[in-house]
């Protein structure tokens, strides 16, 4: 050791700084030839952190939703529809010449739809002074098909019927025969046992528009076209210019509470305004009702609502101009489209 061959002087001498440093609470200044060595101090060593292996993600897997079993809906057997059959003796889709069973004399011409008859409307349409039924019959008869409606045209001889416009006066009663007609019909078709639909042109326009007066719980809807002179609702003035019936028609009586509710509607061409030597014509006629057809289908349709409101019926009269039509019923027809018009005025389309 360096201190033992030191004397003691001198070791205090030596000592003495390191005394007072540590009393000041210093590091000791070291001697000169005392050193350090900093490799002889290693280092501290600081521990490794482990090694943190990532837990790897999974990927999810995609929610599957399973699809919902539908229950098989049961097979359905349709039914198949019968196909249409003709009453005996007739056939579909054919035009008929008959004659009425209570009276032979009587004839008439039936359409039966192929579709089929069981409980189908029925549509009658009433020749003019012509007697022209077959051709009332032949260009209404694709109305009858398309519709699904049995056709009936009544033939009314002026040999036999020559008062038929206004029902049959003095003679033979049209309107009755009529009825006989149509009730047949019923039986040996199997139509609808509801109100017919009933048109008629020129004198069958006379006849219809008072049929429907007289007998208004048989008729569903009325088409006039184009008639001479009408029935007025005016119970003051004698039948046929009025509806006060003297005896003229037994069994006749004409309500207005009941005939003012047949929906009713006129068409006549617009090129109906003549009056022509076929027009029956009187001061008194003139006067009520006009100087041509165009005229009094007019003012006949304006008095039958004026009437109906007036006792708080709702009115259901129209008048329809046909367009480009004298006083014809086939140029009526094929050319202005009465039939077009006829019957969407029965059947709304």
């Amino acid at each position: 050791m360096i201190f033992s061959k030191l004397p003691l002087a001198a070791i205090l001498l030596i000592l003495q700084p390191l005394i007072l440093t540590a009393c000041n609470g210093t590091d000791p200044v070291l001697p000169a030839d005392v050193t350090t060595n900093p490799t002889d101090t290693p280092a501290p060593t600081s521990n490794p952190k482990p090694t943190v292996t990532p837990t790897p993600t999974s990927t999810p897997k995609p929610t599957i939703t399973p699809t919902p079993t539908s229950t098989p809906k049961p097979t359905v057997t349709p039914t198949p529809t019968p196909t249409p059959t003709a009453p005996p003796g007739l056939s579909l889709g054919v035009l008929h010449k008959l004659k009425l069973r209570v009276d032979v004399l009587q004839e008439y011409l039936l359409y039966l739809p192929t579709a089929g008859s069981q409980n189908a409307p029925i549509f009658v349409t009433v020749h003019g002074i012509s007697e022209n039924y077959v051709e009332h019959a032949n260009l209404y008869k694709s109305f009858a098909e398309k519709y699904r409606v049995i056709l009936i045209a009544p033939h009314f001889p002026q040999t036999r019927y020559d008062d038929y416009q206004r029902l049959g006066r003095d003679g033979a009663r049209a309107d009755l025969a009529l009825k006989s007609i149509v009730h047949e019909v019923r039986e040996i078709s199997g139509a609808s046992s509801g109100k017919f639909y009933l048109f008629g042109y020129s004198g069958g326009g006379q006849f219809s528009h008072r049929y429907a007066m007289a007998h208004p719980d048989d008729v569903a809807r009325l088409a006039v076209g184009a008639a001479g002179w009408y029935t007025f609702p005016d119970s003051k003035i004698r039948y046929p210019q009025g509806t006060l019936n003297s005896g003229d028609l037994q069994n006749v009586v004409f309500d207005p509470n009941r005939y003012l509710r047949v929906p009713g509607a006129v068409f006549v061409g617009d090129l109906d305004n003549q009056q022509d030597s076929s027009l029956y014509s009187t001061d008194s006629i003139n006067l009520q009702q006009g100087y041509n057809r165009f005229e009094r289908g007019q003012n006949w349709i304006d008095a039958m609502s004026a009437a109906a409101q007036g006792i708080g019926i709702n009115s259901l009269h129209e008048f329809h101009g046909l367009p480009g039509c004298a006083h014809s019923f086939s140029n009526c027809m094929t050319k202005s489209k009465m039939g077009e018009g006829v019957f969407k005025w029965f059947f709304g389309y």
